[in-house]
């Protein structure tokens, strides 16, 4: 069962030491990284039937570190980044160069989404050939919006890399490619995989909603 952000900041934060909330720190991370393996392997997981969900579970635990580690700095604690939130951190730095984004879903839709005020996406159909189609539309986020966006599920976070164990019916490729104004590109692919909040993408794409986390 998951509480509120302000049940677990009375109930684990308020009124502790400032090394009790650092082990909270470090058990909400271990946390998190596992739910994601669990949500990101391709084999059966029974944690997947519990409710709430583990996306759910990720995007509560998420409200819950930034309590306790506002509480911990507010305490005097100073943190150390690991080597995910060090990636992360270095990931978002560079967004606000960005110049271009393009996701190519290999065999079926390619994105291009440049900036010339709001957030310009340019999508095309890639397959069967006879029903290609291209389709232009802004999307309601200006540039900081669009890069905030990014932050908020985490891309910094994402694997190089990301493929199935086994060997797939039909084979699904992806490729995510960043273009910035005067660095190199990032560049993010799967084979039949990808990471578990890779739908969040597509929803800020195609100008819907989406759940942060």
């Amino acid at each position: 069962m998951m509480i509120s952000p302000e049940a677990y900041y009375h109930d684990s934060i308020e009124g502790r030491s400032p090394e009790q909330i650092l082990w909270q720190i470090h058990s909400l991370k271990r946390e998190i990284r596992h739910l994601i393996r669990v949500l990101e392997s391709d084999e059966l997981n029974s944690e997947l039937m519990i409710a709430p969900h583990p996306r759910t579970q990720i995007s509560l635990k998420r409200e819950y570190l930034e309590l306790a580690v506002k509480a911990y700095t507010d305490a005097g604690g100073k943190l150390e980044l690991n080597g995910i939130e060090q990636k992360e951190a270095a990931f978002n730095a560079r967004l606000p160069g960005m110049r271009k984004l393009v996701l190519e879903m290999r065999g079926s839709e390619r994105y291009t989404v440049t900036f010339p005020e709001k957030a310009l996406v340019q999508k095309e159909k890639l397959s069967p050939p006879e029903d290609w189609k291209r389709e232009e539309y802004l999307l309601p986020q200006t540039f900081p919006e669009f890069t905030e966006a990014l932050e908020k599920m985490h891309m910094g976070e994402w694997k190089k890399t990301y493929s199935a164990s086994g060997a797939e019916p039909r084979e699904t490729r992806w490729v995510l490619r960043i273009e910035y104004e005067e660095e190199a590109p990032y560049i993010c692919s799967g084979r039949s995989a990808e990471p578990y909040n890779f739908n969040l993408l597509l929803d800020l794409l195609n100008g819907e909603m989406f759940w942060m986390g």
